[in-house]
């Protein structure tokens, strides 16, 4: 009796784990760097639903700032849309932040765009982070 109490404690703390693992793990679906001139720009379509991370790195702590935005395209009362979402990025690397979407409806395209530069320095990498449904 105490085996067999002993396999379920295992095997459910076992699948415990994986699916925490499976939940916490952030895919990386864009890195861009510059290593002259202390600026990056990038732009990725995202899929609808999904909530990203974007790190903005340096070698040191940079002071860095940016625009960027997001542009969607989607369906409400059965017609077709699109919208922008201007956004400005300003902080000291290394930093951190969310983009999750913000229109309601069936999103149709998601698209991210962003120039960071550096204040002083040449070295940069953006990254983005895909942290799955939301």
């Amino acid at each position: 009796m105490l085996k067999r109490f002993l396999i379920v404690v295992l095997c459910f703390s076992a699948l415990v784990a994986s699916a925490t693992g499976a939940q916490a793990a952030a895919k990386l679906v864009a890195k861009k760097s510059s290593t002259t001139g202390g600026g990056v720009y990038l732009t990725l379509q995202l899929v609808a639903g999904h909530q990203y991370r974007v790190d903005v790195g340096a070698p040191k702590h940079l002071a860095f700032s940016g625009l960027g935005g997001e542009n969607y395209t989607y369906v409400s009362n059965q017609h077709l849309f699109t919208a922008s979402k201007p956004f400005q990025l300003k902080g000291t690397t290394p930093k951190s932040f969310t983009v999750r979407q913000t229109i309601k409806g069936r999103v149709t395209g998601w698209i991210l765009f962003m120039d960071v530069s550096l204040v002083r320095g040449k070295t940069v990498t953006v990254r983005v982070y895909d942290l799955g449904k939301r």
